[in-house]
């Protein structure tokens, strides 16, 4: 809208000022209008303002149309002037310093803060009513309406942004069907405080607030807070959560955030920065960033992020470890437990490389520690199965390495200490292990499957269902790929159906708490420097060279006979010149490498040599697991491509993620 509905008053005040008066369900028909819209004067809105806010009598109707038929013969074009006592004069100087010295650290900041500006709306409120309904009267001029006058002055509120509103809740007061006071009840006494003052009195309240509503501020406590504590309370009071959707900060997460403060320097860049031009809110959000940030230059105009937060105030750590997890694994542990909530089984999907492990620990920690608090007695039975001992040795190694607390440990007292009632095990141990029966039959507090889309092998499958029957424990499971390549069964959703998420839910992805492939975990930067490498391996010995020169051969058109079988033989002679497989997988293989392998079908079976070690995996379309008997190999990266006719290597990074797209839709062919 390019101006003013009304001279001199702001839009959105106006739709404020209506919104607040009327309310939203209620359609008001006064008379049909005839003429064309005029601007109605402001101080006529309010008295419609405090009309709106007493039952509708035969009085307040003859006023309602008395002043509709004024404003329709222009009538009431009356400036009634008053002085704009604005809220954010009053803030101005209610600055940190200034608090303290009158609350004496015995009320908070916010407090203190809110006793002020709602006493302060208020006073605004009474004296917008009273000068309302001194015009009103000058208006009516008829002592008839003396006593409906008097009414209004008793019970109606003049309009003000800060202190009323429409919406109804429990920390509101309820004026009429459509106004409420944003009153608390344990602030009735403001309440009263104001109502009991004449309006000279309330002018002095609006022109010297500090002074005038000292003695609002309850100072009867017994408790006395360091100065410390109560600019670190200030502190958090001032930061904009609102700006990272934290409605409220909670008791738990306030008590968090001043310790870590209360081990900080933050008194000292506190002051450094008071000697600075700027805002209590600025000097707030810089205190924080300079600890979030300790080696970065900041502005007041900097935000941290609530990742960041949570690094600093160690959220992201595991209990007891020096595992800090990263914000997408933080996500997983959390939705993990969003959703055993509901069931007792949820998934997470995550490539290899992005640490399923960690996200793993951290949900063993956590039921670890839940178990203690409700049993004190007794450590949490927990199962971890994976395909195999390669998979289960590094779960052991990331536990010693991040839980150690003495050189003198050795890892399996670390393990026993951290986790006295884990049992690690190989599906295939399921089947065939000395004490299998023991393990499937025991009863668990959380049991993982690590690669969950094993666990649908006919070797296995009916252990495990076993395992399950009548199993109180929380499950989860962690999988880079949820399908199996032997018939494509998703076994996330299996599992989904076993623990009662119904088809709505499974189609929803409720049965899987946090999912990310392999594109996005290298677009987000998480998996970056892929090299890939293009194998076209079988070209010499799979006819298909010979197969070439047989067509060529038939070409009748001498000319074009003679050009194609000149590019054969640079063809033949790239291919017979390449590197082999063995040569290749031997440069490329690393030791604790992490591989993807990719084929061109499903149902293909590869058998690659490895020097003299045969490597043979059923699925090239998954992350595998599958270690060199002397190197701890869990892949090789393979891919057919139809363009290329020799074995080569190239680097993979972001900025070229077709190649890698073509490469997982090499695995979903035939």
């Amino acid at each position: 809208m390019d101006k003013n509905i009304i001279k001199k008053i702001g839009n959105s005040f106006l739709f404020s000022t209506i919104g607040s008066a009327f309310s939203s369900l209620e359609v008001i028909h006064y008379k049909d209008i005839n003429k064309n819209l005029l601007q109605a004067n402001a101080n006529i809105l309010d008295i419609f303002g405090l009309l709106q806010q007493v039952p509708e009598t035969d009085d307040i109707k003859e006023i309602k149309n008395i002043l509709l038929n004024k404003l329709n013969n222009n009538e009431l074009n009356i400036d009634y002037l008053s002085n704009d006592y604005n809220v954010d004069n009053l803030n101005d100087k209610l600055t940190i310093n200034t608090l303290y010295k009158l609350s004496k650290g015995h009320i908070s900041y916010s407090d203190a803060k809110e006793i002020y500006q709602k006493a302060y709306s208020l006073a605004k409120s009474r004296l917008r009513k009273e000068k309302s309904i001194d015009l009103l009267e000058y208006i009516l001029n008829d002592s008839k309406y003396k006593e409906t006058l008097d009414t209004l002055r008793k019970n109606t509120y003049g309009v003000e942004a800060d202190i009323i509103n429409r919406k109804s809740s429990q920390d509101s007061i309820n004026i009429s069907e459509s106004v409420n006071l944003k009153i608390k009840e344990k602030e009735l006494y403001i309440l009263d405080y104001i109502n009991n003052l004449n309006n000279e009195t309330l002018i002095k309240v609006l022109e010297s607030p500090i002074e005038e509503l000292y003695g609002l501020l309850d100072l009867d406590y017994n408790e006395n807070i360091s100065y410390e504590e109560w600019i670190a309370n200030s502190i958090i009071d001032l930061i904009d959560w609102d700006y990272y959707g934290i409605e409220e900060l909670s008791d738990n997460s306030r008590k968090i955030l001043l310790y870590k403060l209360s081990k900080s320097n933050f008194m000292s860049i506190y002051h450094s920065l008071k000697n600075k031009d700027l805002s209590d809110k600025e000097i707030a959000n810089m205190t924080l960033l300079k600890l979030i940030r300790p080696n970065e230059e900041i502005s007041k105009d900097d935000k941290f992020t609530i990742d960041e937060l949570d690094d600093y105030l160690e959220l992201n750590k595991i209990s007891g470890s020096r595992i800090k997890l990263k914000p997408y694994q933080m996500d997983a542990f959390k939705n993990i437990n969003k959703a055993y909530k509901d069931y007792d089984f949820t998934s997470v999907v995550l490539p290899t490389g992005t640490g399923k492990s960690y996200v793993a620990l951290a949900q063993m920690s956590y039921i670890s520690e839940e178990v203690r608090k409700l049993e004190k007695n007794r450590d949490a039975k927990i199962l971890y199965i994976a395909p195999n001992n390669h998979i289960l040795d590094q779960l052991k190694k990331i536990i010693v390495n991040n839980y150690r607390q003495s050189i003198s440990e050795s890892d399996e007292d670390i393990i026993n200490r951290v986790f006295p009632n884990l049992t690690l095990c190989t599906y295939s141990y399921l089947v065939a292990g000395n004490d299998a029966e023991k393990i499937v039959n025991e009863k668990y507090d959380l049991i993982i499957f690590d690669e969950l889309h094993r666990t649908g092998a006919t070797e296995w499958s009916s252990k495990i269902d076993k395992l399950l029957e009548n199993q109180p424990a929380k499950v989860l499971g962690i999988t880079a790929t949820p399908e199996r390549d032997v018939d494509g069964m998703d076994m996330t959703e299996e599992f989904a159906k076993k623990y009662g998420y119904s088809d709505e839910d499974i189609l929803l992805g409720k049965h899987i708490s946090y999912y990310m492939d392999l594109i996005e975990a290298i677009e987000k930067g998480i998996v970056n420097d892929l090299e890939v490498l293009n194998c076209e391996y079988a070209l010499s010995k799979d006819g298909s060279l010979e197969n070439l020169k047989y067509k060529i051969d038939d070409i009748v058109d001498l000319e074009e006979k003679e050009k194609q079988t000149k590019e054969y033989e640079k063809i033949r002679r790239s291919v017979l010149a390449a590197d082999g497989i063995e040569r290749i997988l031997n440069d490329t293989l690393k030791e604790n490498g992490k591989y993807i392998l990719a084929k061109t079908s499903l149902h293909a079976k590869v058998n690659v040599l490895y020097g003299n070690i045969p490597i043979k995996d059923e699925s090239f379309s998954s992350y595998v697991s599958s270690p060199l008997l002397d190197k701890n190999i869990t892949g090789i990266a393979c891919t057919y491509s139809k363009n290329k006719y020799t074995c080569e290597k190239k680097d993979l990074k972001k900025e070229t993620l077709d190649e890698l797209k073509y490469i997982e839709s090499a695995t979903k062919d035939e």
